[in-house]
């Protein structure tokens, strides 16, 4: 875009809710990053987000609880 455009910077729009895949660091002096995946289709995001960027889930605890992957009963016995 150029300077003195009459255009609009917005931001990108939601999609579905994300998941946390991994947390990269690469050195101690520097914040952690995020390698985020949509609920939806498990389609990762190409880029890293910081922790300023992130939200909490904020609809009530059943919801969430109803949306997370079941844990097998030979894990939850470990």
């Amino acid at each position: 875009m150029k300077p003195h455009s009459n255009r609009t910077v917005t931001t990108r729009p939601f999609h579905s809710p994300m998941i946390i895949k991994e947390i990269v660091q690469g050195s101690p002096d520097i914040g952690q990053a995020y390698n985020l995946e949509r609920e939806d289709g498990g389609k990762p995001l190409k880029f890293l987000i910081t922790a300023d960027r992130l939200k909490n889930f904020d609809t009530n605890r059943t919801d969430l609880l109803k949306r997370l992957p079941q844990m097998k009963s030979d894990e939850m016995e470990s």
